[in-house]
């Protein structure tokens, strides 16, 4: 799990309101049979699915309006976590 908390800027909100605070969840299965899953439950998502370097990413809404976000990280990383990947970069 991460917990991404970033200072108010015109990309990011400030630290208290809607979308101030994200969560974001690894998953180890292809991102499209997770948000089929999750949306087979209700679970809405937001947007569509991102594909970018790092990997694959959902962006999704728990019932208070937090956003969460699933990442099917990208085998070219070569890292175990994003855990493993923030000690790397210092």
């Amino acid at each position: 799990m991460t917990i991404g908390l970033h200072p108010s800027s015109d990309k990011y909100p400030a630290p208290g309101t809607k979308g101030g605070m994200m969560l974001g969840l690894e998953i180890d299965e292809r991102i499209e049979v997770v948000v089929k899953r999750l949306a087979d439950r209700g679970v809405s998502s937001i947007g569509s699915i991102i594909r970018a370097k790092p990997g694959a990413f959902a962006s999704l809404e728990d019932p208070d309006g937090n956003l969460i976000y699933l990442w099917e990280v990208s085998p070219s990383l070569n890292v175990a976590s994003e855990l493993q990947h923030a000690f790397e970069k210092r």
